[in-house]
């Protein structure tokens, strides 16, 4: 099924280019790595060229960047924005890494799944102006995009050439395995460093309480 499937995206993409650079940027905007995955394996099959690629990948990641942003801001004081602050995961940790390191945890969570949209929403919600909040998603879409072109470029094209020299039979399952192995990987470094988050804020709540009761 995996395998038709992909032959089908390959024919379609081959014969309508537009397309192709479409479905990259909607697979962006709604999960950064299967759309760049997903791009890099129409490169690698030379359905699209660098240049598009780039255009597409990076249309999704800041169109996905902006658009919570700019709820955020603008729903601040409305019950929509009251509501979704209120459900967001794990929102008072992100709080405070926006007010402390807004560069470093906008690289992070790049990397880890689901927080994005939270993050960004946070970003407009705590008035953070748009110029800095503009030059810091560039900086970590730079990075991130360095970072997943050269290791999803090589894997894709080492499955590839495993493909046609008959060792590995089909691409296609290899391909899907690594996204559900890079998914996995994000899920549990993600609560990896929400638990040590936790860990440290217990022991400096710990430490305060301990510093109160020290007589004067």
């Amino acid at each position: 099924m995996a395998n038709g499937l992909f032959i089908f995206l390959n024919h379609f993409t081959a014969e309508y280019p537009f397309a192709s650079h479409f479905l990259v940027f909607l697979s962006t905007f709604f999960q950064g790595e299967i759309g760049a995955f997903f791009g890099l394996t129409l490169l690698v099959n030379k359905n699209i060229g660098w240049s598009g690629f780039f255009i597409a990948v990076a249309s999704g990641i800041f169109m996905a960047d902006l658009l919570p942003y700019f709820v955020g801001r603008f729903t601040r004081d409305k019950k929509l924005g009251q509501f979704l602050e209120r459900h967001l995961p794990y929102r008072e940790h992100i709080e405070h890494h926006l007010s402390n390191n807004l560069i470093y945890f906008f690289i992070l969570v790049k990397f880890l799944i689901g927080l994005n949209f939270a993050v960004m929403f946070l970003s407009g919600w705590s008035k953070i102006k748009f110029r800095k909040f503009l030059k810091t998603i560039i900086l970590a879409f730079s990075f991130w995009f360095i970072f997943i072109s050269i290791f999803g470029y090589f894997l894709i094209s080492s499955l590839a050439y495993l493909k046609a020299v008959k060792i590995f039979k089909q691409m296609e399952i290899g391909l899907v395995a690594i996204i559900v192995l890079v998914f996995l990987i994000e899920f549990y470094l993600r609560k990896i460093i929400f638990k040590k988050e936790e860990k440290l804020e217990k022991k400096a709540k710990l430490l305060g309480e301990k510093i109160e009761h020290l007589p004067h």
